[in-house]
């Protein structure tokens, strides 16, 4: 079938019906379909978008894959203490470490 026949008024309008249900690329729908499932782990306190609620709880949005790495890698193993942190970070593998750090560094700063 040529392709002239294909692009029909019917076609255009029905793809034109479904870009427009589809999340624009930024926003949280399409953010939360690439959230790592260990995220999880840190929202509670960090949140989704690694802005802390409280003052206790930094911000980690935006902050430095390497950084966010040494710190998680320090909890892990007992050279950084904090009583919620150590407890979370023990059971992390190195690749839980990595998505975490990825994930929270390409957030924007909260």
């Amino acid at each position: 079938m040529p392709v002239s026949r294909l692009i029909t008024t019917r076609n255009v309008a029905a793809a034109a019906v479904l870009a427009m249900c589809l999340p624009p690329a930024n926003s949280a729908a399409a953010q939360s379909a690439s959230q790592p499932l260990i995220v999880a782990i840190c929202a509670p306190c960090h949140g989704y978008d690694g802005v802390g609620r409280d003052v206790q709880i930094p911000r980690i949005a935006g902050q430095s894959a390497i950084y966010l790495k040494a710190q998680l890698h320090a909890f892990r193993r007992g050279a950084r203490k904090h009583p919620d942190m150590s407890m979370r970070a023990e059971d992390l593998t190195d690749r839980d470490i990595d998505e975490l750090a990825g994930f929270y560094a390409i957030l924007p700063p909260g």
